[in-house]
């Protein structure tokens, strides 16, 4: 990235919110160039311009009539809108925002950008035409490219306690990974950003962008993001996040001997399926797929340590893992030739079904959970929280801890709250 020291504004922008080069490694057969970038008048010359029209390229982001405005400030509607052309989201939420009006160019966009989790407004109003400020881009990015949170001791910002308490976590966990950086040692919070930092941050997290069916081999320094169906990643490792984006639909996705050293983020796929196998390593895979039935496969010797169940209707979990950790509401998760070594529930009116090939060697609940099928559960622990569960498979070995109420087990049978015994018998 070249910089002329005599424009003093230049340089202010660039190290307000991004760090070092703008430049991006992506994957082999995915990289833009001149035939397919897009170029604008206005970006000639500008600090960001190969962000600007690798991404214009894509079409994530646009200009108008040849020019791009880099300089100006960016709404949240249109941070929406380059958000959802990135990762093509799929389910529109109902619009509950008296500020958001049908037919602006936005409004598609933000609801669906909600309905994802990325953009949440206040519940009342979104302020789509507001420009977004260093606080919110930062945490719309974080959640958008599931950023770990950071803490309090992590930051070097001299006017931290100017951050919102409700962006801290994020902007610490962003400030920790280099994806936003202060001048002078300040974030400045609450100052707006600009067109070409928001390209240029989003350039420096997503290393590899795949757009097209096909297989790719070539390892990832960063964070990766599948955009569309039938992408074959083998013999990759990737050094952050791998997003299988909505965009996927419900279609497939299949890793074969891939490393992801961040977390396996799976927000599309189908029933047939996101599969992982070879000698793929996986620390965490964690669900947030919004509607539909989802099937994570694990198969030959892929380790898959933990899967977290954050979103999600209906997910089956085929192949062999270790934890799985239900956290959302009213999902319900499918155990189809499947060996897990532990279930922990925290999700209230979720629902563990076993099938007659399938094997867990313990299911923990904090919350109501009805756990049934064929399968073998050797025990189940009822703690507070999950009064009014069931269990209806067969014979295990069942505690429920004292003051836990409603507990049923096979045939309807009520089980005293303090007991332990096996079920079944």
């Amino acid at each position: 990235m070249q910089m002329k020291m005599r424009k003093p504004l230049a340089l202010l922008l660039c190290m307000a919110l991004v760090l070092g080069s703008v430049s991006v490694a992506f994957a082999a057969g995915e990289t833009v160039t001149a035939t397919n970038a897009v170029q604008f008048t206005d970006a000639q010359g500008h600090w960001a311009k190969t962000a600007i029209e690798k991404w214009a390229g894509y079409g994530v982001v646009n200009g108008y009539e040849g020019f791009f405005r880099p300089d100006d400030s960016i709404t949240r509607g249109e941070m929406a809108v380059i958000l959802d052309n990135l990762m093509d989201y799929q389910v529109t939420a109902k619009n509950s925002f008296t500020d958001l009006q049908a037919g602006a160019f936005y409004t598609d966009a933000i609801l669906k950008a909600n309905a994802a989790g990325i953009i949440k407004g206040d519940g009342a109003t979104v302020r789509p035409t507001d420009k977004i400020t260093r606080e919110e881009a930062a945490v719309i990015m974080a959640r958008a490219f599931a950023v770990a949170a950071g803490t309090a001791n992590q930051t070097k910002f001299a006017d931290a306690s100017s951050i919102s308490s409700w962006a801290m976590a994020l902007v610490y966990g962003m400030e920790s990974k280099s994806y936003v950086q202060g001048y002078e040692g300040k974030f400045n919070p609450k100052n707006n950003v600009s067109r070409a930092e928001i390209v240029t941050m989003m350039n420096n997290i997503v290393k590899a962008y795949y757009t097209k069916a096909g297989t790719y081999t070539e390892s990832v320094a960063g964070t990766a993001v599948v955009k569309v169906a039938d992408v074959i990643l083998k013999g990759v490792t990737i050094s952050e996040n791998l997003i299988i984006a909505e965009g996927v639909g419900q279609g497939d996705a299949t890793l074969d001997t891939v490393t992801v050293k961040g977390k396996l983020v799976v927000r599309g796929g189908g029933e047939n399926t996101v599969e992982i196998k070879g000698t793929s390593s996986i620390s965490t895979v964690t669900i947030e797929k919004v509607g539909d039935k989802l099937r994570v496969m694990v198969a030959d010797g892929a380790t898959v340590k933990t899967v977290d169940v954050a979103a999600g209707e209906e997910i089956v979990i085929t192949g062999t893992v270790g934890t799985v950790v239900v956290a959302a509401q009213d999902v319900t998760v499918y155990a189809t030739a499947a060996v897990v070594t532990d279930v922990n529930v925290s999700g209230a009116n979720s629902k563990v079904i076993v099938d007659a090939a399938s094997k867990i060697d313990k299911i923990t609940a904090t919350a109501p959970v009805a756990i049934s099928g064929t399968g073998t559960v050797t025990k189940v622990d009822l703690n507070a929280g999950a009064a009014g569960s069931s269990i209806t498979t067969p014979k295990s070995e069942l505690t429920v801890a004292s003051g836990v109420t409603g507990v049923t087990g096979t045939g309807g049978t009520a089980i005293p709250a303090g007991s332990t015994g096996t079920n079944g018998t």
